[in-house]
């Protein structure tokens, strides 16, 4: 029997969340992002999108087509709130399946719960309602038989009028997934889509008739090209892991057009960006990370990457931003950056009594780091052994 899994994602997710604050700026273009004119857009309004623009353009630029713009900077206490918020109430409401993906979108395990309902249509609606109802958030929601197709689902959806879409059958996904873009197969990445179009394979459709044995698409995927061939063909990952799922590391990586000149405020933007989600997903399933790294790759396609082992582990944001800091500042020429990202790895579950701290000492630890730059400054308990 076929799972039925869902991606539930929240649109537009942190200008809806300032939306949600302040409805009357509804209608206006806005970005979220820091206040320069060269740092880049985290998140964009619809109106925004309508220009053609979309996240890490600059701000600059974005302004020369957009003199009104609204640049609002990121709230990012206020986002996690709302996130936990959202994905507690999934987890409550419908299914204690949920694998948060990222700060504003997570899959869902339906199978039993859909048995409620005589359709599965009258049980996305229910859904969406509710959550529309609980957060006034713009949701989209897709739905089929493993989370590949799933998320790709909801891709389509964000296209529909009703922000639903069902690809629950292998007719539904011949007709509603093959035809597309192979870009746009979830996963697939802008380099291995890059050399994928070299070979002749501009869609989807095109991937699947060259087959899972192709010379040239065993030299580009190598064994990953079973995870899409299965998910395309077969059953696919349908396992959606709940909150005892163990896991080594987390990363998130952005590759950008070659025309961009990065600088570092743009890259610390960047990774301030990336660590949000990461922190959300670590305290989603009480885990601590004791090593970051920042990775980056040069426009001559050289890549590289620097980390550092922490004193203790952690999943608190600002102490693992401070360690990530240091990293970057190891970069010599930051425009010859091409994509980076950071990674998060060594993890094991959080150890709740480093919060035990005396407040009072925690405070003056902060204020000396502060004073320092960097957070060098550690209370004692940290470092037993």
């Amino acid at each position: 029997m076929l799972k039925i899994i869902a991606h539930i994602d929240i649109d537009n997710f942190f200008v809806s969340s300032e939306l949600k604050l302040n409805p009357k700026l509804k209608g206006q273009p806005i970005v979220i992002s820091r206040s320069e004119d060269f740092a880049m857009a985290v998140s964009v309004s619809k109106e925004v999108k309508s220009k053609g623009f979309k996240i890490s353009d600059k701000i600059n630029e974005i302004k020369k087509k957009i003199p009104n713009l609204l640049v609002i900077h990121p709230n990012i206490n206020y986002y996690k709130f709302l996130s936990d918020q959202f994905f507690n109430f999934i987890s409550k409401n419908f299914s204690k399946k949920i694998e948060v993906y990222s700060i504003d979108e997570c899959f869902i395990d339906l199978t039993q719960y859909s048995r409620k309902f005589k359709s599965i249509t009258d049980m996305l609606y229910f859904i969406k309602n509710k959550l529309v109802k609980n957060f006034r958030l713009p949701i989209s929601i897709g739905l089929s038989y493993n989370k590949l197709l799933a998320k790709m689902a909801t891709n389509l959806a964000k296209n529909s009028e009703a922000g639903i879409m069902q690809v629950s059958t292998k007719k539904d996904v011949k007709a509603f997934i093959y035809p597309q873009k192979i870009g746009n197969l979830f996963g697939i990445g802008i380099q291995n889509t890059e050399k994928l179009k070299k070979f002749g394979i501009i869609t989807i459709q095109d991937f699947i008739q060259k087959g899972v044995n192709n010379e040239k698409i065993i030299e580009i995927l190598g064994v990953n090209r079973y995870y899409f061939f299965h998910a395309l063909t077969k059953i696919g990952d349908d396992n959606v892991c709940d909150k005892l799922e163990k896991f080594k590391s987390v990363s998130h990586f952005r590759t950008l057009s070659g025309d961009i000149l990065l600088t570092k405020k743009q890259i610390l933007d960047g990774v301030s960006e990336f660590l949000l989600e990461l922190v959300e997903k670590l305290k989603k399933f009480n885990k601590a990370a004791n090593r970051v790294e920042f990775f980056f790759k040069l426009k001559n396609k050289e890549k590289d990457h620097f980390f550092s082992d922490i004193s203790f582990p952690s999943n608190d944001y600002d102490f693992l931003y401070q360690n990530l800091l240091a990293l970057v500042e190891k970069i010599e020429n930051f425009s010859l950056i091409h994509g980076f990202g950071i990674t998060l790895s060594k993890i094991s579950d959080y150890d709740k009594s480093m919060l035990n701290t005396n407040p009072k000492v925690k405070n003056i630890v902060a204020k000396v780091n502060k004073k320092i730059g960097l957070k060098k400054l550690f209370v004692l308990k940290y470092l037993k052994n």
